[in-house]
């Protein structure tokens, strides 16, 4: 009889969890603004089909809030006009606190894991100071949930993660949403739950957002990199590498700048080793419209000259 009550509490803990499992897909897209970006990624080759049947061109921006804000759609428009051609499909890969770990996931997953998906006809890959070299990934989950396409499994659990534990979060994260996104409900709760959790976490959030990233170790490699620019099937004049400004100067690293000269593929830095005002970042990190208006100007007419 014993045993028989343990089944029961068994099925009922794992109707429980299906249950929240079923309700974490359906509505994950509404616990955060990141999560609605990342599932629009999924539109993206659709997107850029419609767009070569219309006869135009594509742009994908690959990065982070840092190339949503210093690389414009507006601008981007504006330069291709200019350009005498037709006003093309921008389009944007860029998840919040990601790196190449995730856009080398994601950009393989997207192009070389579906049959004829269409490549972008430009490709900008927006970068700080140091999210192109390997370092730790910064998400796991993320990247087991969202990003990253069954054939690249093998190379991530391999060589990307370095713990027993980060593999895990990994691959459970990859068949459940509700373990993905359990860092996303938590603080709903205690929102609800908890007096005055809201003015703490706001107040341990402040500051520099890339403290919070994974540096990367002394003369990082850039494999992922590597891996990136092989992806991205393009005549090398078609990519291009924007160093996005930031409130500090910043130079980036030989091995990545060896990793593109390698494929021919320009380098843009000449915004980044140069002060820019404080006003120029009104969060203090990220580039204020007028900045990157500015700054996206400067690189277009590099990609379209």
């Amino acid at each position: 009889m014993r045993l028989n009550e343990e089944v029961k509490v068994l099925l009922l803990v794992g109707l429980g969890l299906g249950c929240f499992e079923g309700l974490s897909r359906q509505f994950e897209t509404r616990l955060s603004a990141d999560l609605r970006q990342i599932r629009s990624h999924e539109e993206i080759p659709e997107k850029i089909a419609k767009a070569k049947q219309e006869g135009r061109e594509s742009v994908l921006v690959l990065g982070n809030s840092l190339a949503r804000a210093g690389l414009r759609e507006p601008e981007i428009r504006e330069r291709f006009a200019a350009s005498g051609k037709p006003d093309p499909e921008v389009l944007y890969l860029t998840p919040d606190a990601s790196d190449v770990s995730d856009w080398t996931a994601a950009y393989r997953r997207l192009f070389h894991g579906r049959n004829e998906s269409p490549e972008p006809n430009y490709v900008l890959v927006g970068t700080g100071r140091n999210h192109l070299e390997d370092r730790r990934v910064v998400s796991p989950e993320k990247l087991g949930a969202y990003h990253a396409g069954r054939s690249d499994f093998g190379r991530i659990l391999r060589t990307w993660l370095g713990t027993t534990d980060e593999r895990a979060r990994f691959l459970i994260a990859s068949v459940s949403s509700l373990f993905a996104n359990r860092e996303r409900l938590r603080p709903i709760l205690f929102y609800k739950v908890v007096p005055g959790y809201e003015s703490v976490a706001r107040r341990l959030n402040e500051g520099d957002p890339a403290k919070w990233l994974p540096t990367a170790p002394k003369n990082a490699s850039a494999e992922r990199f590597d891996l990136l620019l092989d992806s991205i099937r393009l005549p090398a004049e078609r990519v291009m590498v924007a160093a996005i400004p930031l409130p500090w100067l910043y130079d980036l690293s030989p091995t990545l700048i060896e990793a593109a000269d390698k494929r021919e593929v320009r380098v843009f830095t000449g915004e980044s080793d140069r002060v820019w005002p404080k006003e120029a970042f009104p969060d203090g990190y990220h580039l204020a419209p007028d900045g990157g208006a500015s700054f996206t100007r400067s690189v277009m007419a590099r990609l379209l000259p």
